[in-house]
């Protein structure tokens, strides 16, 4: 269950690691400008800034984003899908900022991948995502290959199909003149 937001739960972590906004800065790699956004509630951080503050200071990005779950992370935890604070949604954050709906196929996919990992540490469960991440790369390439391909043989096609109206029309043009 969400508790709280993101600016403030930012404000906490500066607060308790006691170092200046610069140097948290520096360690996160955000610019100045959007930490001030951050914590002034001007703006939410992107799940990408999230994801950068979480691994510079070891804790849970979905405490930082105002989620009851505990701020700390450890590697031996396990992933409890029946735990009631973590919220599923039909809709994603895409690599490019935006959220996406999610379609009910792969929401179901999502949620048998999510019972496949009852028992997992964080550390699996990341290491499983990266395949994925290989994999949907690869299959995306072969799928643009495939793509490429069917194109060049339209291309043929469409060549070969002009030489036969071509051939007809003068077929046509030199009857005609007879």
């Amino acid at each position: 269950m969400k508790i709280s937001n993101s600016n403030i739960r930012i404000k906490q972590l500066i607060s308790e690691l006691n170092i200046s906004q610069t140097e948290f800065c520096k360690k996160t790699g955000l610019a100045k400008s959007a930490l001030s956004n951050y914590m002034n509630g001007d703006r939410q951080p992107r799940q990408d800034q999230i994801d950068k503050i979480a691994a510079a200071y070891n804790v849970n990005p979905a405490w930082l984003m105002g989620y009851d779950v505990p701020k700390d992370i450890s590697n031996n935890k396990q992933f409890d899908s029946s735990d009631d604070s973590i919220e599923f949604y039909s809709y994603a954050l895409g690599s490019d900022g935006h959220y996406h709906v999610i379609s009910p196929q792969t929401e179901e996919k999502i949620n048998e991948l999510v019972k496949a990992a009852r028992g997992c540490t964080y550390e699996q469960i990341d290491f499983a995502t990266d395949l994925l991440s290989t994999y949907s790369k690869r299959n995306y390439e072969k799928q643009i290959d495939e793509i490429k391909e069917r194109q060049k043989k339209f291309k043929e096609l469409r060549k070969a199909h002009k030489k036969v109206c071509v051939k007809t029309r003068r077929s046509h043009e030199s009857k005609k003149t007879t």
